[in-house]
């Protein structure tokens, strides 16, 4: 069961705007338009190569965390070295607003039939079981994937989308109570609205269902 609320009013803004929230179970999962950097949820994700510092990711991260996260990642990478797809850790937030970064390996998208589907919902699946295990209340990814790793942004989105649903929907307990999607791409979270409003059906009094993620009694407020 669940409540879908999406806002029309998008705008350049420093500070993060809601597009778009759905309320799963006991959870809510939401679209950002803004920076994961300036977020406060108690985790932030940072998407890495295998070789863990995406340089051009990780300038803008250790700019506004500090040294003291570089050296935690240059510490776990030189004793561990390449990690496979899907792999995470976390490291402190130096100076961000959260408490964790949790650093996750996703695919490279190749051409689609290499299994990059299937890996990057683990690495997403890992990233929200790694905040439970944290005992984090709240979690901010950025859309995975995208950028430098090529995924189709469509494709890419929809996986991230669906992914978290289940994820909820088999966790209704859990302690993980929201999930913040963002982008700083305005064509990105425009995409994110529409596929979470494509995946419902309008049925009566103006409510939807949901028709891939199997929620019902989902509603729309402007």
């Amino acid at each position: 069961m669940g409540i879908c609320s999406c806002s029309n009013n998008i705008f350049i803004d420093s500070n993060p705007r809601e597009l778009c929230s759905v309320n799963i179970n006991n959870a809510i999962l939401k679209v950002i338009y803004g920076d994961i950097l300036r977020e406060t949820s108690q985790a932030i994700a940072n998407p890495a190569s295998s070789g863990l510092l995406n340089k051009i990711w990780n300038d803008a991260l250790i700019l506004k965390a500090g040294s003291s996260l570089l050296d935690e990642v240059t510490s776990f990478s030189m004793k561990n070295g390449h990690l496979p797809v899907g792999s995470v850790f976390e490291t402190g937030p130096g100076n961000l607003g959260c408490k964790f970064v949790i650093h996750a390996v996703v695919p490279v998208y190749i051409d689609g039939n290499q299994g990059e589907k299937n890996y990057l919902m683990k690495t997403l699946w890992k990233i929200l079981l790694k905040s439970v295990e944290l005992k984090c209340t709240s979690v901010s990814i950025p859309q995975l994937s995208s950028g430098a790793f090529a995924f189709p942004r469509e494709e890419g989105s929809d996986i991230m989308l669906k992914t978290i649903t289940s994820f909820f929907e088999k966790n209704e307990n859990s302690p993980l109570k929201e999930v913040r999607i963002l982008s700083t791409e305005l064509a990105s979270v425009n995409l994110l609205k529409k596929l979470m409003l494509k995946n419902f059906d309008l049925v009566k009094d103006g409510r939807l269902r949901c028709r891939s993620f199997g929620l019902e009694d989902i509603k729309i407020f402007e």
